[in-house]
Parts: structure tokens; sequence; C-alpha cells
């Protein structure tokens, strides 16, 4: 079973992406977090396979939450989300520590 920690600070915004995965992967298969501090330590306790993260949240954006997993050694692909669909051309992920940059 994967396990897939979704990052971000708005409910409703967790809840419609982690229904779909959860379809896809089976029930149980997706973690939640609502702050980048709440995510660092997470990944302190388990490893998630995958982390799904907005960039604008209150605290460390995801932006500095991302650094920070790798700074802690976190390895496995981190994927960012805005609503800021100009933020998506803008930013490079490999240069962010990041393995991709979506639009919500």
């Amino acid at each position: 079973m994967k396990n897939i920690l979704l990052v971000d600070d708005e409910a409703n915004d967790r809840m419609l992406r982690s229904g779909p995965i959860e379809n896809i992967y089976g029930s149980g298969s997706v973690s939640e977090a609502t702050s980048g501090q709440e995510a660092l330590d997470y990944i302190v306790q388990q490893t998630p396979d995958l982390v799904l993260m907005d960039i604008e949240m209150p605290g460390f954006s995801g932006i500095e939450t991302a650094k920070r997993m790798r700074a802690a050694g976190y390895t496995n692909p981190i994927v960012l989300w805005t609503a800021r669909a100009s933020l998506v051309d803008r930013l490079n992920p490999s240069e962010l520590g990041v393995d991709d940059i979506v639009d919500k």
C-alpha cells in the first residue's frame, strides 16, 4: 500500500484530493497534515512514498517545508501545488528541491 502525505491548510483542498487518491491506492493510503511543521513532524515518524503539498500556507510555506524535508534526509518525491497558475511557469522545481509544481 502507498503512503501519500497531503499537506494543505485548507480542509476542502485536502478532501478534494484524498478521495480520488484513496480510490486508486486504497483506503488508508492518504495521511494529512495541515501545516509545514506538522508535515515535518510526520516525516520524522514515517516516510511517505509521496508528499503532495500546497505552496501557500501560514507558517512555513510549501517551498520552505520542502527544503527542510530535503535537509532532514527525505528523498522520496515532493510535488507542490498552487492556486496561482502564474507561479507554476515561473518556479523551477529542481532549484527548489521538488519533483514538480502543478496548478490546483
